[in-house]
This record gives structure tokens, sequence and C-alpha cells, in this order.
């Protein structure tokens, strides 16, 4: 008779905390949550965390146009490699690699923090429907973020085209478009 008593009462306090979980108001997430703890301090002031370079990968893709836009995409990874694909209206088609510093890539990197990249929106769009597209996107420790900008979107930010035309000068992307 004690032991059912024992299993009977055990049951209603599994229960009764069961029940106070599942009564809590569930947390709002905000942007804080998505961010990744820093865990390893920069030795020099600007430096980005090794960890996070290691899975840095910064990506640029325009679109053509009715006009003669050029049609390509960028990837540049936290190694320093940076892969071009170039479609047309480029001086060169197909596909070409080369490297830049590890400076140029932190200098992108706080060009990305300085726009507040991951608080803008993921796309822009509306307008004449001749201009071009160009979406962009990085991914850094575990955060990642892509963003479609309409360039003729009356709600297409200045800051993300000044971004767009810095991914493509940190990669010197002019040598294989002019």
């Amino acid at each position: 008779m004690r032991s059912r008593l024992q299993l009977i009462l055990g049951c209603l306090l599994v229960l009764s905390l069961q029940f106070t979980v599942f009564a809590q108001k569930p947390k709002q997430l905000t942007n804080d949550d998505f961010s990744s703890p820093s865990t390893t301090a920069p030795s020099n002031k600007g430096e980005a965390p090794e960890d996070k370079l290691k899975s840095l990968i910064i990506s640029l893709e325009r679109s053509g146009c009715l006009g003669p836009c050029p049609v390509y995409k960028l990837t540049i990874y936290g190694s320093g490699k940076v892969v071009y694909r170039g479609e047309k209206f480029v001086k060169v088609v197909g596909e070409r690699t080369t490297n830049i510093e590890r400076e140029k890539i932190e200098k992108l990197i706080a060009d990305f923090e300085k726009s507040s990249y991951f608080n803008l929106e993921d796309k822009y769009e509306g307008g004449p429907t001749d201009a071009t597209s160009v979406v962009t996107s990085i991914t850094l420790g575990n955060r990642k973020k892509t963003i479609n900008n309409y360039h003729a979107s009356p709600s297409s930010p200045a800051i993300l085209r000044d971004l767009e035309n810095k991914i493509d000068a940190i990669a010197n992307s002019g040598q294989w478009l002019q």
C-alpha cells in the first residue's frame, strides 16, 4: 500500500513540474540570440577571431538587366580565396580564382558590421523592371544573412549598394569585368 502511495505522489510531482515548465511564457528571441558569442579575443584591435575567419563566406551575385549589365558571381572565403564566375557582358567568361590578403578580409567584415548588414531587410523590390539585382550574403560564425537588392527599388538603401561596391573592390573584380 505504501509503495502505491509513493508511486502516486511521485507521478503527481512529475506532472506538477511539467505543468510549471509548460505554463511559462516563451522567451521573445532577438538578434542578440543569433549572434555568435566571442570565445576568442582578437589579438590586435580590428582583427577578426581566427575561428570566425575559417567559417567566413561572402558572396555577391549581379544579375542582368535590359541592357548590357555584367552578370557574374564572386565568392570570398575566410582563407583569402576568391572565386569569380563570369556569365555575360564581362571581359572574362568562366571561372577564375585569386587570393586576397587577410587585412582586406578583415576590412570587409568591418564594412559589413558598419553597414548593420544583419539588420537590413532580406529583400528590396519594386520600381521599374529594367534594373539589375544584386544578391549578397555572408556567413560568419553561426550568423548567416542573404539580401536580394533590386537596384530600382525605391527602398534600396545606398549603404547596401556601397557595400556591394566594396565587395567588388576588395575582390578586384574589375580585372575580369572590363
